[in-house]
């Protein structure tokens, strides 16, 4: 059973390290939503993993506030720290976390872990809720992401795309010829209960008779 709650992103790793269709190791990496930006916008975050540490370059630009930043994840601790480039207006403006939080957060971060096996064809994905985050209790330029939520879980089958909801527990159903109709909304499939074939003839069923 696919985990819903996580305590650290190293959590969210180990629990599903390898696809579930072709036992490959999964992708890891930070990054953040795009959807809500125009068509063809690349994510402002981009940072794979390396010895538990997540690292990556941002820049955020607001009246009176320029920030631009190397920022460093701990997946283990789920603590952020934050080096200032020398071109930032940060400290001069006196900012404090919290600005450092909203600046953050309004890039909607999440963590991934997908299968990039091209045999396999799956595309196996996870997604994580989009993270929040506190100030330190003690450090400046730190800060602490909480626990927080599976959100997606979704694997390509020949004419569909399969995606699970892990907050609203559903199931849709997305035709590769109609990406932009109304999916199929069932009943949500635990994907652990099936093997591609079994899984594949499951969806032509529903499809069919529905």
């Amino acid at each position: 059973m696919t985990q819903k709650w996580f305590n650290n992103v190293r959590e969210f790793i180990d629990h599903r390290n390898t696809c579930i269709f072709c036992k490959t190791p999964l992708i890891f990496r930070l990054t953040n939503y795009v959807l809500n930006f125009p068509i063809g916008k690349i994510p402002v975050l981009y940072s794979k993993i390396e010895e538990d540490l997540c690292t990556f370059k941002f820049a955020y630009t607001a009246p009176n506030i320029n920030v631009k930043a190397t920022g460093h994840l701990d997946v283990s601790t789920n603590i952020l720290s934050f080096d200032m480039a020398a071109d930032s207006n940060y400290e001069d403006r006196n900012a404090n976390d919290f600005d450092m939080v909203e600046i953050f957060e309004q890039f909607k971060p999440y963590v991934e872990l997908c299968c990039r096996n091209k045999t396999c064809k799956t595309n196996y994905y996870l997604a994580s809720d989009v993270l929040s985050c506190i100030p330190h209790v003690s450090k400046r330029n730190h800060l602490k992401i909480p626990g927080f939520l599976l959100f997606y879980e979704a694997c390509n089958l020949d004419k569909y795309w399969i995606q699970n909801d892990w907050i609203t527990g559903a199931t849709y159903i997305v035709s590769k010829s109609n990406p932009t109709g109304e999916p199929m909304k069932i009943a949500q499939l635990n994907f652990d209960d099936f093997d591609k074939a079994k899984l594949e003839k499951r969806i032509c069923t529903l499809v069919t008779f529905s």
